[in-house]
């Protein structure tokens, strides 16, 4: 246990209960020698040990455990030298961190630019369809909170916009009639054809 640290506690406890000789004692201590020798500490405890019967127990075994504790030697680790090329990056081989996170921040706004025109593009198709279809071009008439229609605005809600009814509806109905007229001719044709 480091000596110094006890004494600390010794100079607390002996100034926590008014004696304040002891913490005189430390102070002294340490102004003349600017740290606390071994010495010093086993002589300040063993005087404090005299009135004291616990403490004079501890110092006791305190000095069998350092006259019992056998002295080490310091561990010497020897390294052979390693001699090593440093190599330095040119400034256009490394990117530094900045960057990099530039570039992905360059990428992440073309991207959402992007994807906003690609938006932007699909909400002007769905309100021509709505207006070709008479629908409400806010929810169609899926929601029932709709400020424009209540949930009432599905296709056949209004009159269809006839410029774009032309656009959008009329060559999907042609295409519709020309497919079921070819098929009804189909079916005339098996059915007149002689069962062989």
């Amino acid at each position: 246990m480091n000596s110094s640290f006890i004494l600390e506690m010794v100079a607390a406890r002996a100034s926590a209960s008014g004696n304040t000789a002891v913490a005189d004692v430390l102070a002294r201590m340490r102004a003349q020698s600017g740290a606390l020798s071994n010495e010093a500490t086993q002589d300040l405890l063993a005087q404090l040990g005299q009135s004291n019967p616990l403490l004079s127990a501890f110092v006791k075994q305190m000095g069998e455990s350092h006259a019992t504790a056998p002295t080490r030697e310091p561990v010497i680790i020897d390294a052979q030298e390693v001699e090593t090329q440093v190599v330095s990056p040119t400034q256009s081989d490394v990117e530094s961190p900045v960057d990099t996170m530039n570039d992905a921040v360059n990428a992440l706004r073309e991207h959402a630019q992007q994807m906003f025109a690609e938006l932007q593009i699909l909400r002007e198709r769905s309100d021509s369809l709505a207006s070709a279809l008479g629908a409400c071009c806010l929810c169609w008439g899926h929601d029932t909170d709709c400020r424009n229609c209540h949930g009432r605005g599905a296709p056949g809600f209004s009159l269809p916009h006839e410029t774009q009814f032309e656009e959008f509806v009329l060559p999907a109905i042609r295409t519709l009639k020309a497919q079921m007229s070819a098929f009804e001719a189909r079916a005339r044709r098996v059915s007149e054809a002689p069962n062989a």
